[in-house]
């Protein structure tokens, strides 16, 4: 019956992540935090459904499910580190490369998933045996360490977000706000150890204990959400004031760094360089990153992302006027964007209006 109860639990669980993950969605003038919280979304739903499949027994019956999770599992932390950078570092956006190594992982488990449907039968049966206490063969822990290595994964990135965000707010100085976000990570660290320990020892038990600890913290999430609609917003403005309480500004000349910051950007044209990043920057003016993201934020009350992209809209409107042979995606490349999808994101989001419309209004007022 206790089992019953779990699996019922953790099931309804999945398909209420399902339902907030579509409805992030849903919301209409959409931002990056809304599909990064619906990607998170959506990997708890998938993860909460395989887990009760797990237990009722049905990957018994169709063992080419029993890995379907797994790719949701690696493709947390990457999520997970990019809300860390959305949220507490104010940043929308991450280099490719880093991107692509963050995101490397899960394109491997993706591959051994895509393997692992063409096994016979037979062969997914010996696979999905650790989980039923199966003799464990090469290929089998082979496969339970990919579990494992995804708990360890999650756990290590949510232990950095509980260590960054600790010391945002300093002990005795917190916000409501931030005493619920700090318990909250660490109930989904512990979580994540019990479901560690489950696929370390091949324990249902373990696993259903994990499970039912993550779906509870789920479902009152969502009634915290319900009762609270602007809790998430509560977090970001506790944590943008807490980043920049203690000023790394003191001793620098502003009015000299904003003179060399105008320089490197109108003149030098260092926003068409596709791969700039808050870090090079930084070390174009001799400063600290933290210091000019402080900076960005107290002076243009922006991020470097959109401080960025602003001049290389303002760039891309001086082409398509003077230059109209110029095609759009060419004049995205010149400006620095490395697609034309990214370019026509940001054109709209600074005009409200697509590249082309922009054109064909300007030229016919000329």
């Amino acid at each position: 019956m206790i089992v019953g109860l779990v699996n019922t639990i953790a099931f309804f669980a999945g398909c209420l992540s399902l339902l907030l993950s579509a409805g992030q969605l849903w919301v209409k003038k959409r931002r990056l935090e809304n599909y990064n919280l619906a990607a998170l979304f959506l990997c708890m739903g998938v993860i909460l459904l395989q887990l009760s499949f797990l237990s009722d027994g049905t990957t018994r019956r169709y063992p080419e499910i029993m890995l379907f999770h797994l790719v949701f599992l690696y493709l947390i932390t990457p999520l997970l580190y990019f809300a860390y950078h959305l949220v507490v570092l104010n940043e929308d956006s991450l280099p490719r490369w880093q991107m692509g190594l963050l995101l490397l992982p899960t394109f491997i488990v993706l591959m051994i998933d895509i393997a692992f449907l063409f096994m016979t039968p037979c062969e997914r049966w010996i696979v999905s045996a650790f989980i039923f206490g199966g003799t464990a063969s090469p290929v089998v822990i082979f496969f339970r360490a990919l579990f494992i290595g995804a708990a360890l994964q999650i756990l290590v990135y949510l232990s950095m977000l509980f260590r960054k965000l600790l010391a945002l707010w300093k002990v005795g100085d917190q916000p409501p706000v931030a005493f619920i976000t700090m318990l909250y990570i660490i109930l989904s660290i512990i979580g994540d150890v019990v479901l560690s320990l489950g696929y370390i020892f091949s324990s249902m038990e373990i696993l259903r204990a994990g499970m039912l600890m993550v779906s509870v913290m789920l479902i009152a999430s969502h009634l915290v959400g319900q009762r609270h609609p602007k809790f998430l917003q509560m977090l970001l403005t506790e944590t943008s004031k807490k980043r920049y309480e203690r000023s790394m500004l003191q001793g620098l000349d502003l009015k000299e760094l904003g003179r060399r910051l105008k320089v490197l950007m109108e003149h030098e044209r260092k926003y068409a360089d596709e791969s700039i990043t808050l870090g090079g920057l930084a070390r174009a003016l001799s400063i600290t990153p933290h210091q000019l993201s402080e900076f960005l934020n107290e002076r243009y009350q922006t991020n470097f992302r959109s401080f960025i992209n602003r001049y290389r809209i303002g760039e891309a409107e001086r082409i398509l006027v003077e230059e109209p042979e110029s095609s759009i995606l060419s004049i995205a490349y010149v400006i620095g964007f490395n697609s034309k999808t990214t370019f026509f994101r940001a054109f709209e989001k600074q005009t409200g209006m697509r590249p082309q419309e922009y054109r064909k209004l300007k030229l016919r007022k000329n």
